[in-house]
Formats: structure tokens, C-alpha cells, sequence
């Protein structure tokens, strides 16, 4: 669970009341599509957004479009249970596993950008890494650190501030943080082709089949095996791009 959720919410829980909304236009080349998608499989239904108060439910394979009446949605903190689930030494030592960071410096500070729960045990950190003295040049840095009952268990480095949205697939075999990292529950990083490495949002269906990825310009539906193909061969990826623009996205199993 990402440590920041979207509730339904407007001025402390009040909702706004509920508006009627046109119907979304057709999307252009509506039946290529549609066959594309069934080639694939896939099924069910996005929720697509570009802001708290405006969605569109995109139903596939059918690629019907309907905006149900208006709900705005703010983003609030939430917390499990409002403490950090790791030991400020475990995420240190986190941070010194970068291979940027030289051995034994000081000072280090390892900031804490976001929060995400595999399980009641297991959880995920976002990490900003800043350095002091005559490494602070260095920067900036980050890394995405795997804990289980507090004790470090992998990392993932990188060689800027990621600093996007971090979130867990729903069987949590993946973690995802926009724009561009997918990484297996072991740490390891999966490869996304150029195209895709400017995500807004990510939406796993429930038996992560397939994942959905919300780009500037479209949303992009691929399937997890082929992404796995592609990231160990360069090649064999199977997806298809839909002419949608949202700023976040999730995936519903049915109407």
C-alpha cells in the first residue's frame, strides 16, 4: 500500500455534489484497437484521471468510455501506522550501499520521499541520498531500499532523485515509482523501452498480467511476460497504445 492514498475527499470529506457529465468522444481508430486488445486478452477496466474531479472509465477490450457523475478526489498523507517502519541506521546503511557513495563518509542523510507496503512485514522506501563535506558534488542521488521486519534486505541505486509516485503490483511482485522504474520484489530492475520511460502513472491488473502505463501523450497496455522477454532478449514486447492523456490511473477488474 503507498504511503500516499487517494480518499474521497473535498474541504475534510465533504463531496461535492454529484454533476452529470457528456460523453467522451469515440477513440480514433477505435477498431484496430479493440482487435489489438483481444489479440492480447486483455480485460477489464481503467480508471483514467488528469485531475482530483474529472474520470473516465475505459472499459476493455471494448474500449466503451463513459464518465460517471463528478467526485472530486484530494490526495491526503496516510501512514499504517504512523512511525517509520525501519531503524534510521537500516536506512543509512541502505544509503551507503550506493555505488556512488564512498566508503565511510560523513555526514550522509538519508531523507525518506515515500513509503510503500508489500506486506505487513515487508516494506518499501523511497530514499533521497545527500552528501556533505567535499562530496556534496556529487549528488543528486537516490535508492529504493527493501526491508523486511526492519532489517535490510536489497537495494536499488540510482544516479539522480527519482522522487516519483512509489507503489506495489497487487500480488506485490513488483514495485513501480514514476517516470521510469519497475523493479521484481527481489530488487532487480526491469527494462522499459525508451517510449515508456516518461510514466505518469502505473495500473497493475489484479493478476498483473498486464500492466498499464500513462505516458504524456497516451496510455500504453503491455503484457508482463513479454516485458520480461523484452527485458532479458531487447525484444518481443506485446502492447498496444491507446490515444488517452491521464495523470493517474488504476485498474478495475469490472464495471
Amino acid at each position: 500500500m503507498a504511503a500516499v492514498g487517494i480518499v474521497d475527499a473535498v474541504r475534510r470529506g465533504e463531496e461535492e455534489p454529484a454533476a452529470a457529465e457528456a460523453a467522451p468522444a469515440a477513440i480514433e481508430g477505435h477498431d484496430a484497437l479493440v482487435a489489438a486488445l483481444g489479440d492480447l486478452g486483455v480485460h477489464g477496466v481503467l480508471e483514467l484521471s488528469e485531475d482530483p474531479c474529472r474520470r473516465t472509465l475505459l472499459t476493455l477490450p471494448s474500449l466503451e468510455l463513459r464518465r460517471p457523475a463528478t467526485t472530486c478526489r484530494a490526495q491526503v498523507p496516510e501512514s499504517p501506522d504512523g512511525r517509520l517502519p525501519v531503524p534510521r541506521a537500516q536506512l543509512e546503511r541502505a544509503a551507503r550501499k550506493h555505488p556512488k557513495v564512498p566508503d565511510r563518509i560523513r555526514p550522509l542523510r538519508a531523507l525518506v520521499d515515500e513509503i510503500a507496503w508489500m506486506s505487513p512485514r515487508e516494506a518499501v522506501v523511497a530514499i533521497s541520498i545527500r552528501l556533505g563535506g567535499r562530496f556534496e558534488s556529487l549528488g543528486p542521488l537516490s535508492t529504493i531500499a527493501f526491508f523486511r521486519d526492519g532489517e535490510l534486505r536489497s537495494t536499488q541505486g540510482y544516479f539522480r532523485i527519482t522522487g516519483g509516485l512509489l507503489d506495489v503490483s497487487p500480488r506485490a511482485s513488483y514495485v513501480t515509482q514514476t517516470p521510469d522504474v519497475v523493479l521484481r520484489r527481489d530488487g532487480s530492475q526491469v527494462s522499459l523501452p525508451p517510449y515508456l520511460q516518461d510514466a505518469r502513472d502505473f495500473g497493475w491488473s489484479a493478476d498483473e498480467r498486464w500492466l498499464a502505463i500513462a505516458g504524456s501523450y497516451a496510455v500504453t497496455v503491455v503484457e508482463v511476460a513479454s516485458l520480461e522477454r523484452y527485458d532479458a532478449t531487447g525484444g518481443g514486447l506485446r502492447s498496444v497504445t491507446l490515444p488517452q492523456v491521464a495523470a493517474r490511473l488504476a485498474w478495475r477488474e469490472g464495471p
